[in-house]
C-alpha cells in the first residue's frame, strides 16, 4: 500500500475494496482498528486520514539545575522516536507557567499529551496540573512528595 504522510486522505473503503479484492467490512474493520490505534482517524463525508503519529511530551520544570539536565537527558534517552519533550523552565513565576501551559495545550494540532512536571513551591500551580484532563506525571524531589499525585507515563 505504500506510506502516507500526516494529513492524507486514505483511498475509499469502496476503492481499496476494489484494489485488494477484499470485502467493504474487510477495510472497514481494518479501519477501525487503526483508528483505535491512533494511526488514522476519519471526518463524516470526507473519509479517512493519517494522523500525526509523534506524541508531544511538556517537561515543565522549575529551574535549569545539573540535576535536571540529566533527568531530562534520562527521559530522552529512554524514549521512542515517536516522541518529542519540549523542556520548559517556569523559574517559579505563576504568569510564565501559565503562558507556557497554555500555549502548549491551547494549540490542538501540536498540543501536548503527557505532562511532566518538577515543582515544589507553587501550591496553586500543582492544583490546575492536578486538574488537567490528560495524563499528568508530577516530579517531586523534595519533602512534600506525594505519591497520590504521581501518574505512570
Amino acid at each position: 500500500m505504500g506510506r502516507y504522510k500526516t494529513d492524507t486522505a486514505l483511498p475509499s473503503i469502496n476503492q481499496l475494496s476494489h484494489d485488494y479484492k477484499v470485502s467493504r467490512d474487510t477495510v472497514f474493520k481494518a479501519f477501525i482498528d487503526l483508528k483505535e490505534r491512533g494511526i488514522i482517524d476519519s471526518t463524516p463525508g470526507k473519509g479517512y486520514y493519517v494522523v500525526n503519529r509523534q506524541k508531544n511530551i511538556l517537561l515543565l520544570l522549575d529551574e535549569y539545575s545539573p540535576f535536571k539536565d540529566t533527568l531530562y537527558n534520562s527521559i530522552i534517552r529512554r524514549l521512542s522516536t515517536r516522541y518529542k519533550v519540549d523542556l520548559w523552565f517556569h523559574q517559579y513565576n505563576e504568569a510564565l507557567f501559565n503562558a507556557i501551559l497554555r500555549d502548549s495545550i491551547g494549540n490542538a494540532r501540536q498540543s501536548c499529551d503527557k505532562c511532566i512536571a518538577g515543582l515544589d513551591r507553587i501550591k496553586t500551580i500543582k492544583r490546575k496540573l492536578t486538574k488537567l484532563s490528560f495524563f499528568v506525571l508530577l516530579i517531586f524531589g523534595y519533602p512534600e512528595f506525594r505519591h497520590s499525585l504521581l501518574s505512570p507515563l
